[in-house]
């Protein structure tokens, strides 16, 4: 604070008038950066290691000087020097070249022909030694501009007499103490200039580089003055030059505390200030004091601020995380663990759900050391150090479990705080790491005290116990009834999660689907593409179907086709034939009386349309525009790209919108075919043939990708694929002899439904199996016969597959035949197996049994 800035400042003048060496004082680096680069005193360790500059005021700091000046110790020349902290010896940072052009400095020095100075200043100097100034172990030293402190931070001996050049300074002391508060916060110029200009007896143009003290606090008094986004972007455009790291941190704080209706992302003016923010904070990164540029850098990634101009996205995160790499060093030796957590926060916020790549070494390398801090750590801090791994995606087992044992110790001991154990469920949840006794007292506590809990903790909760398979009865059902009581304020985005929740552990509470049915309803306009997708398929899963909810859910599906991926339509579609909207065969329909077409054949017909659209694209994506060498085009996840060659390589250069603002940058030697997702391809052709939209053209681009991704589909999804082209009747000889042998590698695998309804696929389209193969399914078949004997519809489909087939012929005496033919006789069943393959949708034949699994 400022006054802290006085004391300071008057120290350093109290201290250099008295040719006393002053050491940095504790835990503040930009501090030692003011004694260091203002007034350039050779330092000496004099503040005792029990006391720290916030624990007594200025005043009792200049009287402890005065102490430490008259004892004699600090007066002999053999005086052997006080060991360095870890925080102090960071202070000392410097090269072994530039400690040997320090030391020539000093005995080369005007000044130095004094007695005083010579042997004292020296032996000083020489005590400090490479080995103590150097930077870190085992690190190379850091060179200028890439210097993490600035030019300013180096030690350099300077003559104790220097009192008397400063007092032929022609500036006041006044003057003095305003630069020395300065140069702390700027540190742009070197110790050396000053000196050369204190020297020569006057005050050269430091003062003229610096922005005066009157600017900055006019700069910042018309920063606290501005109540809106326009009037502080026309601030920093005015005054971007007078900007340093204090400026930009009042700056920074100022903007946070605007209301949030104030600093909206779409809005033109939160953008700009955004962007000149993170420029300015790149601009002065490289100078900056350590813990300052983890301090700004999450206050950055608080406001949602990415790395723009001139970091250009991921170059200029890339050159954040290097120069944390640094700064890491600088805060283990502080052990400053709390700055190492909200560093590692800020980069995984920073990343955006891994948009920009992180240094993961850096994240690998400070688990080890955050593992011996966890148990001394708060609440808060445990679950910050865990959101930031799952951020990122990292798992450190180690560190996770004993934050998991440490958190569990705090909830036992009654140190309860309902946000962090939150986020702490949810960063486990992400990273799939499952612990049981944290969890079980999470819950009790959570269940204790669920009526204090917003609507996204209660979404956040909920989605958390279900991806970690927690089935406490009594948990879900106040859950439920908290979430049913704020059911008028849930978002989209609630109403979905909490909507998977349920599906995702197959809670069938029918007033808790009505109630977020009525939501939806009442905020369906504010659904997007990806959200509508999700809800429609949950819904279908779940196998409760919302009447009145129906006709809204298919208009605002309709409205949104253009703007829904490959997925979103796969889910659409699937969702509404789980919901068995619409009629088995809409060609009656697509006309009713009235003239007006049908909402489901239009809603099946623009689907169908838009995976076509999605499907023709070897790449999945929606060209935008294509000009020579240059294109446009949405990727999968609805991001635009832009492709270009350069022409002096020949790479391709992609850039990447991410929808969040950055821009990535990737170079690419060849473009590749895209790997289409198995079972969005299975549930698209699945759904439009069941419904009856199966368009030929559609169903050929599904061939052709699903020939070109077989290896990776599932069991289900080849299931869901083989009858939806049968219930569809489009063949295709490679794509079936693709799928015979994907069939014949995994049949062994599959349950008596899935068997019957693939071979009731390839008997319906006459495609022929192998020999070998239909003798393999026989002999499965009659391994299990106990387990087809339990369903006669499964059993029908597989028998009436195998007769089609003609496997009868090729073993006649086989005992699937010979078992079946008894059970007829005694069933008298004949009229249901002669009628299987019809094709009448109420027969056995007609549709597989395991389309809705």
């Amino acid at each position: 604070n400022k006054q802290m800035e006085r004391n300071i400042a008057g120290l350093v003048l109290r201290a250099a008038k008295q040719n006393h060496f002053v050491s940095p004082l504790q835990n503040s680096g930009f501090l030692a950066s003011c004694l260091y680069s203002c007034c350039s005193i050779a330092c000496r360790p004099f503040a005792p290691s029990n006391s720290t500059p916030d624990e007594v005021s200025g005043q009792a700091w200049e009287a402890r000087c005065d102490n430490q000046c008259e004892q004699p110790s600090h007066r002999t020349e053999d005086a052997p020097s006080q060991s360095l902290r870890p925080h102090e010896e960071s202070a000392y940072a410097r090269s072994a070249s530039q400690y040997q052009a320090s030391v020539s400095a000093c005995t080369t020095h005007a000044c130095c022909a004094s007695s005083s100075h010579s042997s004292r200043s020296r032996s000083h100097c020489a005590s400090l030694g490479p080995s103590r100034l150097g930077y870190g172990h085992g690190l190379p030293p850091l060179q200028a501009p890439q210097n993490i402190w600035g030019p300013g931070f180096w030690c350099s001996p300077v003559p104790r007499n220097c009192s008397a050049a400063i007092a032929a300074s022609s500036h006041s002391a006044a003057c003095w103490s305003s630069l020395c508060s300065r140069r702390a916060l700027h540190g742009s110029s070197s110790s050396s200039r000053m000196q050369g200009d204190a020297a020569a007896g006057g005050s050269g143009d430091v003062e003229a580089e610096l922005p005066t003290q009157e600017m900055q606090n006019l700069v910042i008094e018309q920063l606290q003055n501005s109540f809106n986004m326009g009037r502080i972007k026309e601030i920093l455009k005015h005054y971007d030059s007078h900007f340093d790291q204090w400026t930009l941190a009042v700056a920074m704080d100022h903007v946070q505390k605007l209301p949030v209706d104030q600093r909206r992302a779409s809005d033109p003016d939160t953008k700009e200030v955004k962007q000149r923010l993170s420029a300015l904070y790149m601009h002065l990164l490289p100078e900056m004091d350590p813990c300052r540029s983890v301090k700004l850098l999450q206050t950055l990634a608080q406001l949602g601020v990415c790395m723009h101009e001139p970091g250009k996205n991921q170059e200029g995160f890339t050159a954040v995380n290097r120069h944390m790499s640094q700064v890491s060093e600088v805060l283990l030796k502080m052990d400053n663990d709390q700055d190492v957590i909200n560093m590692l926060w800020a980069l995984a916020k920073h990343s955006h759900h891994r948009e920009l790549a992180v240094d993961e070494d850096l994240f690998r390398y400070m688990a080890q050391y955050l593992v011996t801090k966890v148990p001394s750590l708060q609440f808060r801090m445990l679950s910050k150090t865990a959101q930031a791994y799952a951020l990122v995606g990292i798992n450190e087992w180690s560190l996770l479990d004993s934050i998991c044992a440490a958190a569990f110790a705090k909830l036992q001991s009654g140190e309860f705080d309902p946000a962090p154990t939150i986020n702490l469920l949810d960063a486990l949840s992400k990273l799939r790491m499952e612990n049981d006794s944290f969890l079980a007292i999470a819950s009790l506590k959570l269940k204790a005290n669920v009526a204090a809990l917003t609507p996204s903790n209660l979404a956040t909760v909920a989605k958390a116990l279900a991806e970690m398979r927690y089935d406490d009865e009594t948990m879900w059902r106040r859950l439920m009834e908290q979430a049913t009581r704020r059911m008028s304020i849930l978002n989209p985005s609630q109403v979905v999660s909490f909507t998977w929740a349920l599906s995702k552990r197959g809670i069938a509470d029918v007033p808790m689907h009505a109630s977020l049915a009525g939501r939806s309803q009442a905020i369906l306009d504010k659904f997007n593409a990806s959200e509508l997708a999700s809800l429609v398929y949950l819904l279908g899963k779940q196998g409760l179907e919302p009447k009145s909810l129906m006709p809204s859910l298919v208009e605002r599906a309709t409205a949104l086709m253009g703007s829904m991926s490959l997925r979103n339509v796969s889910n659409l579609v699937r969702g509404f034939q789980l919901l068995d909207y619409g009629a088995a065969t809409l060609t009656d329909q697509q006309q009713p009386e009235g003239g007006e077409p049908d909402p489901a054949a239009q809603l099946y017909t623009m689907a169908a349309q838009r995976a076509k659209e999605w499907l023709k694209d070897p790449e999945g994506r929606l060209v935008l525009s294509l000009q020579g060498t240059s294109e446009e085009y949405l990727d999968e996840e609805m991001r635009r790209v832009e492709r270009s060659k350069d022409e002096h390589t020949a790479d391709i250069i992609e850039r990447v919108h991410y929808k969040s603002g950055n821009v990535v940058e990737t170079r690419l030697y060849h473009v590749s075919k895209k790997h289409f997702k198995s079972q969005n391809l299975s549930d698209i052709a699945l759904a439009l043939a069941d419904r009856g939209a199966a368009d030929p053209e559609l169903f050929s681009y599904i061939a052709v990708r699903a020939k070109e991704t077989m290896r990776s589909f599932t069991l289900m999804s080849m299931v869901d694929l083989v009858c939806g082209f049968a219930q569809a009747g489009y063949y295709d000889k490679e794509t079936f002899d693709e799928l015979e042998r994907q069939f014949g590698a995994t049949f062994s695998e599959m349950g008596p439904a899935y068997l019957a309804d693939t071979m009731w696929a390839f008997a319906t389209l006459k495609h022929p199996l192998n020999s070998d193969l239909l003798k393999a399914v026989m002999d499965s078949s009659w391994s299990r016969w106990h387990r087809m004997c339990s369903d006669q519809q499964v059993l029908a489909r597989l028998m009436w597959a195998l007769y089609t087939l003609n496997a009868d012929a090729l073993q006649p005496d086989h005992a699937v035949f010979t078992e079946f033919q008894r059970l007829l006789e005694e069933q008298e069943g004949q009229t249901e197996v002669a009628d299987a393959g019809s094709g009448s949708p109420e027969q056995a034949g007609s549709t597989p049994s395991g389309q809705s699994s």
